[in-house]
């Protein structure tokens, strides 16, 4: 299970990102991308700027999902830095 929360502020935007793990599965790396695609669709020459944005590395979690089959993950975008490809 998978429950991303989003909370908009006059300076930032608040992610919660709450991941349930069906029981026996381990996890070995975990991190958010912008530009990842679980579905092929064929398309041509297009960009989103989005694609510059690097993967945020969420590791530090893994142990904890791995352990207790659950994890909140919380982190804020300050949006200066969120409207820089805009």
């Amino acid at each position: 299970m998978f429950r991303r929360q989003l909370r908009f502020g006059d300076a930032e935007i608040r992610v919660r990102d709450e991941i349930e793990a069906p029981g026996g599965t381990r996890f070995e790396s975990l991190a958010c991308g912008s530009d990842a695609t679980s579905i092929y669709v064929a398309n041509s020459n297009v960009y989103q700027a989005s694609v510059l944005t690097e993967w945020t590395d969420l590791g530090a979690h893994v142990e904890t999902l791995n352990r207790e089959g659950r994890v909140v993950i919380e982190r804020r975008l300050a949006l200066e830095a969120a409207g820089k490809h805009s």
